[in-house]
């Protein structure tokens, strides 16, 4: 099975094999991850965080969402899935669902078929279900109607689950137990290659990944199932492929110029502006002296568009440049030459080609430019409606929803806002974003946190739990309510600490200039001042702050530090006082960097508080690198940020540490 796979003649089905839970894993990570911007037409998938693996109602929905906003884009929207069950009986039962569902949402684009043996009937009650009969043809023709771009999806139990062969099958869902040699004939059903089918997917709702690994080890002694994955690796990943300085974004722009131009397929001038645009990155490529910098190149390529890959199967997310960034990779990908240095492939799948770009042209999502005024604009304080209700006591809360709503909510069920609400007050990265947001600003992260606490808790109090996922005004007052209670409760931590700090600061009009930098420092926002230089501006001054016992200069400033990852030495929220970068040595010193390959693991931003160590190499023409940047946290439970070859352009150290003052 291995050499056929590695040959070519089949594909790997267990490449993108998932359970329910690693699948319930990976799009929770998606979706509470804050750098991961998410297609919106995702969200009907991720509704299954809301469901129950046990009925058949709910697991449709997952199957159904799935097929229309994954798989009925593969192969050129050919791609076609099977749904094996436990039974004749759940076939039956899935049909009707499946029947149900697609009427009660319109879905007119989707029609499935049944395969099974012999008579059905549910609970000993006629009517009597064959397949022919619910098929509205007979058995032998199943195959052939079921090829045909009429049908979508086949519900089977036994029949078909072995030697089946349907090249376009492309997904498969499993409810059903598999053991031994029939988990391998099943799953192997996707296994067929066709014309612009690059790989399969499995959602098993089942089985476990070891059986699944145990049954398959005898006939591919290199099976491997990989863990959950943290979607932020993506970032990681390009942040390494951009320091090796191959691929530029002129490239990218160009390329997708030409690959998204029209929805008609590409003319073979087309093709040729492709292959030559790729050309140029191959021949950077080419010039990286040392061989094993070149394999870690080809090697971080290549787990950058497998990961994008399953990623994208589990929920569509997108991020505009990112996706450009895929689509030129895993072309640039098959032209790189191989270890012997020859070229391994040239760009003549025209088919899989044309497929993969008609489908990123029906998703209707990628745009060659950024849409600057695309981005949702918070609503002020003065144009929100503030409700009477605002500051109400927890068990009020039962009584406002109860009335508004036709509830019967109990006493006892404000207990589950009790734990709902201590849970995200305790929550840091809410904490973080607390303190250095508005409420309006906050409410973003706090959603996300909501939902994820609400899932975890939906088996202590159902009925609550249905009504808020089921009825969106009903959520919307349960979310409104908890919002401000968090926010007041997490703002009202510091709001002693600001006060204090606060009350000698003087409004920048009121200070003499002469006094400016000889008994005042100014007091900036921390992140106006990481992005000052790279957008050309100048932080605007909160306050100026008198500073006693100590000699001022214009280098100087105050700004306040958030986060725990250099405690002890800068405790969580801490105003600190920090140097305009000057120059010289700065290994060992505590600075703020700002760079787009930095992503700091609590405030998400592209700049950071660390202790700074570097390696520099010089370049020829009188240019230099970083060959390795390490920014270190003093706190020992956060990891380091470790740079390599980076250029001057792409890292800035803004400021230096000098001492805590509040």
């Amino acid at each position: 099975m291995r050499q056929a796979i590695e040959e070519g003649f089949i594909l790997d089905v267990l490449a993108n094999y998932t359970t329910y839970q690693t699948f319930f894993q990976l799009s929770k990570k998606i979706e509470e991850d804050p750098n991961v911007n998410k297609k919106k037409a995702a969200r009907a998938i991720a509704r299954f965080l809301t469901l129950h693996p046990y009925n058949l109602a709910q697991k449709t929905e997952v199957i159904i969402e799935h097929f229309r906003q994954v798989t009925m884009k593969k192969i050129g929207g050919k791609a076609k899935a099977m749904v094996v069950t436990a039974s004749r009986e759940h076939v039956v039962r899935y049909k009707h669902e499946f029947d149900r569902y697609l009427k009660e949402k319109n879905y007119k684009d989707i029609k499935a078929l049944v395969a099974f043996s012999g008579m059905v009937l549910l609970d000993g009650i006629p009517p009597e279900y064959t397949e022919a009969g619910m098929n509205g043809f007979g058995e032998k023709e199943l195959p052939e109607k079921f090829a045909t771009s009429e049908y979508q999806i086949l519900l089977v139990a036994e029949k078909y689950q072995t030697g089946y062969d349907e090249p376009l099958l492309h997904t498969m869902y499993v409810d059903k137990r598999l053991d031994g040699v029939k988990a391998v004939q099943t799953l192997s059903r996707l296994n067929r290659t066709c014309p612009g089918k690059e790989d399969t997917f499995i959602l098993d709702f089942v089985n476990k990944r070891e059986d699944i690994l145990e049954a398959f080890q005898p006939y591919y002694e290199q099976t491997e199932l990989s863990d959950v994955t943290d979607p932020n690796k993506l970032y990681n990943l390009k942040n390494k492929l951009d320091s090796f300085k191959v691929i530029y974004p002129a490239d990218i722009d160009a390329f997708c110029a030409v690959f998204f131009k029209k929805t008609e397929l590409l003319t073979k001038r087309e093709h040729a502006q492709l292959n030559s645009i790729v050309d140029v990155a191959v021949e950077r490529f080419k010039l990286i002296e040392q061989e094993e910098h070149r394999d870690d190149f080809a090697n971080t390529l290549g787990v950058f568009v497998r990961l994008y890959a399953f990623l994208a199967q589990i929920m569509p997310f997108s991020d505009v440049e990112l996706e450009k960034f895929y689509t030129f990779s895993r072309l640039l990908l098959k032209k790189l030459p191989g270890p012997d240095r020859s070229e391994r492939y040239h760009l003549g799948d025209e088919v899989a080609l044309e497929y993969y770009r008609l489908q990123k042209m029906a998703e209707g999502k990628i745009q060659l430019q950024k849409d600057s005024g695309a981005a949702i604009q918070p609503i002020s304080e003065a144009g929100t409606r503030k409700d009477k209700e605002e500051y109400a006591r927890l068990s009020e809360i039962i009584k406002l929803l109860n009335d508004r709503f036709g509830t019967d909510f109990t006493e006892a069920d404000k207990l589950f806002f009790d734990q709902i609400e201590e849970e995200m007050v305790m929550d840091e990265k809410l904490c973080v974003q607390a303190k250095t947001n508005t409420i309006d600003n906050f409410r973003y992260g706090f959603e996300d946190v909501f939902i994820s606490k609400l899932v975890d808790r939906m088996d202590q109090n159902q009925d609550i739990f249905n009504k808020i996922m089921d009825d969106k005004i009903f959520a919307a007052v349960v979310k409104d309510y908890l919002l401000k209670k968090v926010y007041e409760r997490l703002s009202k931590k510091t709001g002693e600490e600001e006060t204090l700090f606060f009350k000698d600061v003087v409004p920048d009009d009121e200070v003499n200039d002469r006094r400016k930098y000889v008994d005042f420092l100014p007091v900036y926002d921390l992140q106006a001042v990481a992005t000052s230089f790279r957008q050309q501006t100048k932080p605007t001054v909160i306050g100026w702050k008198p500073i006693n016992e100590r000699k001022l200069s214009k280098e100087m400033f105050i700004t306040q530090v958030v986060g725990k990852s250099m405690e002890p030495t800068i405790r969580d929220g801490s105003w600190c006082l920090f140097r305009f970068e000057r120059g010289g040595s700065r290994n060992g010193l505590v600075v703020l960097v700002e760079s787009r390959l930095v992503n700091d693991p609590e405030t998400q931003q592209s700049f950071t508080i660390k202790r700074y160590k570097s390696e520099k190499e010089q370049l020829p023409g009188d240019q230099w690198r970083h060959k390795r940047i390490i920014l270190s946290p003093d706190n020992k439970s956060f990891k380091d940020i470790d740079l390599k070859n980076v250029l001057g352009d792409d890292f800035r150290v803004v400021a230096e540490f000098v001492e805590v003052l509040f």
